[in-house]
């Protein structure tokens, strides 16, 4: 048997423009220079140690790649092979035959053939005549030898790589699962660095799949989901968007990729995989512990068939973990892979095996108080799946697990189940109703959230029969059947006489209570634009009462930001949802949809306020805390939309803002489409789209009930500047109306805003508005208002305001002069055309973009053809010009 597969390739001095575009492009850019730093000395041994598929032999790779381009010779690489992993043969049915291969380097390959001892000498007698033929060849460069798998190696091959390895002029790169048997004596060689690779971070796993797509961007509900799956596993992240996408289940649009509706979660090749590869024994093996994983009761470890067990560690599929005191746990290597083992069990099946595990585990147990939360919640998710009648205070345990721990579709159906059983008591009953129809709501599960408003009135006809009726759980469904009727019945008028019904009979009741209904009535005059009704019904931005109160007052507090920030008082504004936000957090059940409304309240304060670098900073942290998020809201994209507009990055912001009213078609639980309509409409206008700008703009004016209608004032002020850039004719009219509705509703942010692109349209002519202008910058706080009161004086001055200083600390703080008309630019180059036209160099504009300087200045030479100008100087006179005669 032929051990040894030598791929001759010519040598040489040069380095191939793929190595050097492999050495760029890692995704993990800072952990590929630690690597190659640690590869460069002449003899240096690097261990790169990670789990199965977290990207460690494509690592190892780029890092000789990126070793070429430094030492400027091409490397000569001896790979030996690992054997082989579930995902790499999956990979292979998806047509990825090389999915890790290196490019860019001499290269041979020897494939160890797992335990076969006997074969070593073989091995070592021709792989020391290579490594030996490579060193004496003085036209070859530096030897680097790739051991892939060392820890799986047998002890006669791990002795020759280390018998190679004392070698000062080969450098050894080699990757692990972990620091045991060939690996651990590797890694105690003086030379030797042992260099840890973690799963990828969204950030990187985002960068990994828009290469692998072919688009520019992810789009972020997408991205999480598929990140959430993968658990960032450099392998599955890639096997997901490939299977889907051979599916057809991935869609195209601007540049952005997203996942299309589908039957499934996991892509059908796992499955197949699993059921072609895996005999019965073993795939029952794997249903018993995909079922309960982390697996490490002895109880259940003793059903298993120990031949299956061998098998299925020794492909890599299984994968045991200690865990301390407890033991090894068993669960399978990759979690897709555990998922498509549940996807491919039929109903009778997963009743069958989850009823064995619940017998098992049941064993011995009695109460909820006695069990840990952990095994209270297996023991009720394979109940649930065996169709067992389990103790309801297991089931309202569980139900108050926090949504790090049980998901959102586990407690929805433990609550659907609880209200059916017939011994539930009236709390439990109404404890059920009430998290029914929230969870509902929150995972758009439109069917159940219908049958759950029955339950919340049955809950309610339950409790009122009660001496407990005066409860705070009472008050939480009338509040919850009020915003029902407000939010999904267009009934106002119903929504608000509950409010008073409830304030009558509860006019005794204690603070926390009255501050709970008081709270739900602001949220429901401003989620319908009622503005002044909302302002007059606030609590106090500066008192802050006791924990209780507070936590009640949450909603109330997402209000007074928004209302705070269009009255000009940002820092109150900041102040008030920030506090709030880490009281939200506080307590043994954190209100984290409330933290999360109060975190992009900050964000809309700081993005309106012209605070963009703090804006910024408030997005990464949505981002961050919203990663483990199971279902879209629509915050993050939202933010991100409206980032990239203050930006002028108005391609990026069309691209986000496309897929998110297209989201909110489906599902707006928030209320928050009319914000994204007016977003949308001003960067489609900003690229010039003028038709899809005014049909975004009609969608965004289409009165609806939620949050957005609290920032009414920022949505008018969007069209508004949409229909400015897309030079209609009765801008200033508009715009005088929309300054005259603020000015009565007590905006100054937003009368401010208003007449500043009535000053924009009219010039000398807006002499008369001065006055006005003045009186509302002085009730806003600065920057923001300093700066736009500042150029509407140049403009008023008849000054040439396009590229004047106020005009460049405008776009500093997001507020954009518009682009005169023209149809003959690209998206792009109207992009790149707007920076330059006030100054930006090509390097800053590479930047922002994400470009290479000749890129930009391509981009400008087009730019200067198509509108006939010689240079930039040309260019910002043709901008001057173009906005005087406008």
């Amino acid at each position: 048997m032929e051990f040894v597969q030598l791929q001759a390739m010519e040598h040489g001095s040069s380095v191939s423009v793929r190595a050097k575009e492999r050495a760029v492009e890692h995704v993990t850019p800072q952990l590929l220079e630690r690597v190659v730093d640690s590869l460069t000395p002449e003899g240096s041994i690097v261990l790169l140690v990670g789990a199965s598929g977290s990207g460690k032999s494509r690592l190892a790779q780029d890092a000789v790649d990126a070793l070429s381009v430094d030492l400027e010779v091409t490397a000569e690489l001896v790979t030996i092979m690992a054997p082989s992993n579930p995902l790499s043969t999956i990979a292979s049915r998806l047509g990825v035959e090389d999915a890790h291969g290196a490019v860019g380097v001499a290269s041979f390959s020897v494939h160890p053939q797992g335990e076969v001892i006997e074969d070593t000498e073989r091995i070592a007698e021709q792989l020391m005549k290579l490594v030996q033929t490579t060193l004496q060849d003085p036209g070859s460069g530096p030897l680097v030898l790739l051991v892939q798998g060392i820890d799986q190696y047998s002890p006669g091959l791990a002795m020759l790589i280390d018998k190679i390895a004392r070698n000062p002029r080969v450098r050894v790169v080699a990757t692990a699962r972990g620091l045991n048997a060939a690996a651990a004596h590797l890694a105690s060689n003086s030379r030797a660095n042992t260099v840890s690779v973690p799963p990828l971070t969204m950030e990187e796993s985002s960068r990994y799949l828009v290469r692998l797509l072919g688009v520019e961007r992810i789009e972020f509900h997408s991205l999480r989901r598929w990140y959430r799956v993968t658990e960032g596993n450099a392998l599955s992240v890639m096997l997901m968007a490939l299977g889907l996408d051979s599916e057809g289940r991935i869609g195209r649009s601007r540049g952005v990729a997203y996942e299309l509706p589908g039957p499934a979660m996991v892509p059908r090749e796992f499955g197949a995989y699993l059921r072609d590869s895996c005999t019965d024994e073993e795939l029952r093996t794997l249903e018993t512990i995909a079922l309960a994983e982390p697996l490490g009761e002895s109880v259940l470890i003793r059903t298993l068939d120990p031949t299956s067990l061998s098998a299925l560690r020794s492909r890599g599929i299984l994968k045991a973990q200690h865990r301390g005191g407890s033991g090894s746990q068993l669960s399978l290597s990759h979690k897709l892979l555990a998922a498509a083992v549940v996807e491919q069990m039929s109903e009778e099946r997963l009743e069958e095996v989850s009823g064995e595990l619940f017998d098992l585990l049941r064993a011995g147990t009695t109460t909820a108080s006695s069990l840990q939360q952990s095994l209270l919640l297996r023991l009720v998710t394979l109940g649930l799946n065996a169709h067992r009648i389990l103790p309801n205070d297991w089931l309202i345990d569980a139900l108050a697990s926090p949504p790090n721990i049980a998901s959102a579709a586990l407690r929805l159906r433990i609550a659907r189940t609880l209200l059916h059983y017939p011994d539930v008591s009236t709390t439990q009953f109404a404890t059920a109703a009430l998290c029914a129809v929230r969870l509902a709501r929150e995972s758009g599960e439109d069917a159940v959230l219908e049958r759950s408003w029955e339950d919340v009135r049955a809950a309610l006809a339950r409790l009122r029969r009660t001496a407990a009726s005066t409860t705070m759980l009472r008050i939480r469904l009338e509040l919850e059947l009020a915003r029902h009727y407000a939010f999904d019945m267009g009934d106002l008028e119903a929504a608000l006489a509950m409010m008073d019904t409830l304030e009558r009979e509860l006019s005794s009741a204690p603070s926390a209570e009255q501050s709970a209904i008081q709270s739900e009535r602001v949220m429901l005059y401003a989620a319908s634009g009622d503005l002044q009704a909302a302002w007059r019904h606030l609590p106090d931005p500066d008192s802050v009462s006791s924990m209780p109160i507070e936590w009640e007052r949450a909603p109330a507090r997402i209000i007074s930001s928004l209302l705070l920030g269009q009255h000009g008082e940002f820092a109150s504004a900041l102040r008030v949802s920030d506090r709030a936000a880490s009281y939200a957090l506080m307590g043994e059940r954190p209100q984290t949809d409330l933290a999360r409304s109060l975190q992009f309240a900050s964000f809309i304060n700081f993005w309106r306020c012209g605070a963009t670098e703090a804006a910024r900073y408030s997005l990464e942290g949505m981002l961050n805390t919203s990663q483990n998020d199971q279902y879209f809201v629509g915050y993050v994209e939202l933010a991100a939309s409206l980032m990239s507009l203050s930006d002028g990055k108005w391609g990026l912001a069309v691209q986000r803002a496309e897929r998110l009213v297209d989201r909110l078609a489906q599902r707006d639980p928030y209320g928050l489409a009319s914000l994204a309509h007016a977003a949308h409409a001003l960067g489609l206008a900003a690229l010039g789209e003028k038709e899809g700008s005014r049909r975004a703009i009609r969608a965004a004016e289409t009165q609806g009930t939620g949050l957005a209608q609290a920032v009414l004032g920022y949505v008018r002020v969007l069209t508004l500047r949409a229909r400015q850039w897309n030079m209609e004719d009765n801008v200033a009219v508009r715009g005088l109306k929309l300054a005259a509705w603020a000015s009565a509703e007590g905006l100054p942010t937003v009368e401010l805003l208003a007449l500043h692109i009535v000053a924009m349209e009219e010039r000398v002519d807006a002499r008369g508005y001065l006055s006005r202008i003045r009186e509302a910058a002085s009730k806003i706080e600065p920057p923001m208002s300093a700066a736009i009161l500042a150029h509407c004086e140049e403009l008023i001055e008849g000054k040439v305001a396009w590229e004047s200083p106020g005009a460049r600390r405008l776009t500093e703080l997001g507020i954009w002069m518009p682009l005169p008309d023209t149809d003959e630019l690209s998206a792009r180059e109207r992009e790149v055309a707007m920076f330059a036209s006030l100054g930006y160099s090509s390097r800053w504009i590479a930047e922002q973009f994400h470009l290479s300087v000749r890129t930009v200045d391509t981009h400008l030479r087009h730019v200067f053809t198509k509108l006939q100008v010689s240079g930039r100087d040309e260019l910002r006179h043709w901008f001057r010009r173009e906005h005087q005669t406008w």
